[in-house]
């Protein structure tokens, strides 16, 4: 199919959008921490279930310990902490400009790449780096010439998207190191499983802090299952299909164009207002990660 790898990217694009907007929706009525535990939590089972149809075993037996270890400590990272951020900003922000915020994660794995993996940046990414940076402060910052400059947002909700950023560009770089002899989608199983036992372990060990009476509300759990089958499993999925079928690059450019799509969507379902504002952050943000991934 012509365009196949170009499709699926946007697509997993839109499909992380309405994610976003359901994990939102979610977190007004759950605790951050149990959200993330359920969702990430259904999204495993969803996808050893798929993986168990396709290949016949529920989990992936090949690649080494080594490997296994660091996909694992990538899911505790990413996952259980970078993801727990994530949604206590959509509760504080919202998912507009929590994931204008997230953009800056491919910046930070950028800066990550230089530092752990030895990799090397072009005027052309440090251009496109200045640009993300441009998008976000121009919406989360008011002020100018003569008048005191300030954040336009509850400062917590900013830090928790930023630290959400992080654990994605950490998650991210640590994953490389354990991508030998796995596929992606063996490898999201694994960083699953790590997320997952790591959130476990955390709700064990404060229990008071835990209260998963709110799943038992039959809206809270429709939203839990379409966040966990719409962003875990649909749109691992298309990225993958997406990377396996066009240049890296043009993929993640065309993933990045999540905080432009969610716009219009909260827009009809959420009926929240669509300021100029954060659309043009949006559109500047989308470029930089286009001219950041240019070689």
């Amino acid at each position: 199919m012509v365009f196949l790898g170009e499709l699926s990217a946007l697509l997993a694009a839109a499909v992380w959008s309405v994610s976003s907007l359901l994990t939102e929706k979610a977190s007004l009525r759950t605790k951050s921490n149990d959200l993330n535990l359920v969702v990430k939590a259904l999204g495993l089972f969803f996808v050893s279930v798929i993986a168990w149809a396709v290949r016949g075993t529920m989990f992936p037996t090949q690649g080494t310990l080594a490997s296994f270890s660091w996909l694992a400590l990538s899911g505790a990272v990413g996952f259980a902490l970078g993801d727990s951020f994530l949604f206590r900003s959509f509760q504080l922000l919202g998912a507009k400009v929590t994931l204008l915020i997230f953009s800056l994660a491919p910046v930070l794995t950028a800066l990550f790449g230089i530092l752990f993996l030895g990799e090397h940046l072009t005027w052309a990414n440090v251009a496109g780096m200045s640009l993300v940076l441009f998008g976000v402060i121009f919406v989360i910052l008011e002020g100018g010439p003569g008048r005191r400059i300030k954040l336009r947002f509850p400062l917590k909700g900013v830090v928790m998207a930023l630290l959400a950023s992080l654990g994605q560009a950490l998650g991210v770089v640590l994953s490389k190191q354990g991508m030998t002899g796995y596929d992606a989608f063996s490898a999201t199983q694994i960083r699953l499983l790590g997320g997952v036992a790591l959130m476990i372990v955390i709700a064990l060990a404060r229990p008071t802090e835990h209260d998963f009476r709110a799943f038992a509300n039959r809206h809270v759990q429709a939203l839990s299952a379409g966040s966990a089958v719409m962003g875990t499993v649909i749109g691992v999925t298309l990225s993958m299909v997406a990377i396996a079928n066009t240049k890296a690059a043009i993929a993640a450019t065309l993933m990045g164009v999540t905080p432009i799509m969610v716009i219009p969507l909260a827009v009809v379902f959420h009926k929240q207002r669509a300021e100029a504002k954060e659309i043009l952050g949006a559109l500047i943000t989308v470029a930089g990660i286009a001219v950041l991934f240019i070689p």
